[in-house]
């Protein structure tokens, strides 16, 4: 396992424990559906051969919320 894909599946564990405890719907869907955009992206990672997932710039994350894209 590389380091991305340790840092999605924090992403992922940290994305899905914060919407567990928020009110606003809005912003729980926001995370819950990050969350789905970071399991998919490690899906990818994971069906790939080492040398050809390894430098692929689209599975890296920018950092940005699925909130700023509304």
């Amino acid at each position: 396992m590389t380091q991305v894909d340790i840092d999605l599946e924090e992403k992922i564990e940290r994305c899905e424990r914060l919407a567990q405890w928020l009110t606003d719907d809005e912003m729980r869907q926001a995370l819950e559906e990050l969350a789905e955009d970071y399991k998919a992206r490690l899906k990818r990672r994971s069906g790939r051969p080492f040398m050809l997932g390894a430098n692929d710039k689209s599975d890296r994350s920018d950092g940005g919320s699925a909130a700023g894209a509304r």
